[in-house]
């Protein structure tokens, strides 16, 4: 008996080495490119790219295994993950400038009294330079390609930006850490409930220390980790039979992003398979009226202009680029893409909300088409679905979804006209991403994403 404890000891030994090396890898990726910034250092962007994907793939394999990660491994990697949030937190934004404009839109609301969806920050600056004003420091470090457009955030975000501007004031330093601070908690919040869930360890290590979460979504201080967080917590909601709050908790989520709304469509199918039409519609309204109250108090059809303006927006890895790359011509969709988009998603959430599937799935399907489908799609908006998946990570959904946000962090790393191999290298990388991105869509809508599930004995 002695002999066989001690075989299957040192038959775990292995995988306890290669959980280990996996997680100090993605730490240590995460910390480097937070460091330098993903855009700054080629090489050193390189290197976390490969060293996570491999990392990403043994964390994948070793659960798909069960061969879970040993408690000493698990305890050193909530660790990790706390401290590099606050890594996060404290270093200036590297990649991302968006904090910047949140707090710029809050700046307008609290110091202005303008609404960043009539007025955008161009028009402000320009309306300082002829009084002869001095230039407001959070305006100057906003980006200059997003300063001619109005704001795409919901209300409700705006009003937290206002909030804390009032705070802040004209600080810099302030102003980022709110953000940013704002953002690490939300993950925080994330890993809590994903530990209150019991996901399995791979899960955690996969939300607290992917550099998708440490290096791009915490230090750029992205509204999108409050959406992941939101949408985790509608998760939760429906699971436990608290309909109201998962519809509350989506609602305030599509009410940050519009086309988060998507979970909630995946919500509402899964009530409507659970518990009838009539639970599904109530749910249905409650989240509407989450969105559309502070949307009618904002100015109506004014607050949706700017959002409006932005479907003909493309981002640098999608399917649609590398179509256009393959045909030679721009093949960029108009806005019907929406409409295929919602279509797809409504039948993942289809997918999702038969036989035994859990609601995390379903929530998280129509955000994951969203994610593979749309022409404006940055690598961040995959932390909307990340959380609230972690919980099936066999289900091939989740692990398509992970493999895609790892590569989509590399994919907007390089530095355009920066001559060499490794510019070459990273454009190179975020043509092929699309079409990575197109094929695993397709291995998605054919295989219907079964994850086996236990029976009852």
């Amino acid at each position: 008996m002695a002999r066989r404890i001690a075989s299957r000891t040192e038959a775990h030994v292995p995988y306890r080495w290669a959980g280990a090396g996996a997680v100090g890898v993605l730490c240590g990726a995460s910390a480097a490119l937070t460091a330098w910034g993903p855009r700054h250092h080629p090489l050193v962007t390189l290197g976390a790219a490969v060293g996570s994907v491999v990392a990403v793939m043994v964390l994948l394999g070793l659960e798909a295994a069960d061969r879970p990660l040993g408690r000493s491994v698990r305890r050193g990697a909530m660790v990790a993950a706390a401290g590099l949030l606050v890594f996060a937190v404290v270093t200036p934004p590297r990649g991302s400038r968006d904090v910047w404009m949140y707090a710029t839109y809050g700046r307008m609301i609290e110091h202005r009294h303008v609404s960043p969806y009539v007025t955008t920050p161009a028009q402000v600056l320009a309306q300082d330079r002829r009084a002869g004003r001095p230039r407001d420091a959070i305006f100057g470090l906003s980006a200059p390609q997003w300063r001619r457009v109005g704001s795409v955030y919901g209300p409700a975000f705006l009003g937290v930006s206002a909030l804390w501007m009032r705070i802040a004031g004209p600080s810099p330093l302030l102003a980022r850490l709110g953000f940013q601070g704002l953002a690490a908690g939300a993950v925080l919040f994330c890993l809590a409930l994903l530990r209150r869930r019991r996901a399995p360890p791979a899960a955690i290590v996969l939300v607290g220390c992917h550099p998708l979460v440490v290096a791009w979504v915490v230090n750029g201080g992205h509204a999108d980790a409050v959406i992941g967080a939101l949408l985790l917590a509608c998760v939760v909601g429906a699971e436990r039979g608290r309909l109201g709050v998962a519809a509350v908790a989506g609602g305030l989520a599509a009410g940050i992003k519009a086309t988060a709304g998507l979970g909630v469509l995946g919500l509402i199918v899964w009530v409507w398979r659970r518990h009838g039409w009539r639970r599904a519609l109530i749910s249905a309204l409650t989240a509407g009226a989450v969105v559309g109250g502070p949307l009618v108090v904002a100015g109506g059809t004014e607050a949706l202009r700017p959002l409006l303006a932005a479907r003909t927006y493309a981002s640098r890895s999608t399917p649609w680029q590398f179509l256009s790359w393959v045909i030679g011509r721009p093949a960029v969709p108009g806005p019907w893409v929406f409409g295929l988009i919602v279509l797809v998603g409504l039948g993942l959430a289809l997918l999702a909300a038969r036989g035994a599937r859990q609601v995390d799935e379903a929530v998280g399907a129509p955000l994951v088409a969203f994610v593979l489908l749309a022409p404006y799609a940055l690598p961040w908006y995959g932390f909307w679905a990340l959380p609230a998946l972690a919980g099936a990570l066999r289900s091939l959904l989740t692990r398509a979804m992970f493999a895609v946000a790892t590569w989509q962090v590399f994919t907007y790393a390089y530095v355009p006209r920066r001559p060499g191999w490794t510019n070459a290298t990273f454009h190179a990388m975020a043509l092929g991403m699309g079409g990575f991105e197109a094929l695993v869509m397709g291995l998605i809508l054919v295989t219907g994403f079964v994850r086996p599930r236990p029976t009852a004995a």
